[in-house]
């Protein structure tokens, strides 16, 4: 059995918590409509390298060169991780 990428593991927990977390604290409509960009950022996280390999034509905008892998990951952990930083904010606040 091949090894698995630890970004995958460690992100399919955290979504998966989130979406618990969402459940217990708003209901299962604030999961669900979490569940999509959630989803979303985990798959490009999972295949990081095909999003950082992508050129071409995205709007306006010519991508000529391919994205540093590093530094596409970081992107995506930093918006994955932005929940759980609000979270603990909120509880190191009060609010």
């Amino acid at each position: 059995m091949p090894r698995m990428d630890p970004h995958r593991v460690v992100s399919l927990l955290l979504v998966v918590a989130y979406l618990c977390g969402a459940v217990v604290e708003a209901g299962w409509s604030a999961a669900l409509l979490m569940a999509l960009p959630l989803s979303g950022l985990m798959g490009m996280l999972w295949h990081a390298d095909v999003v950082a390999d992508f050129t071409g034509s995205l709007g306006l905008t010519p991508i000529r060169r391919a994205s540093p892998l590093g530094a596409v990951r970081g992107l995506l952990w930093a918006l994955l991780l932005v929940p759980l930083v609000g979270w603990v904010a909120s509880l190191v606040t009060g609010r």
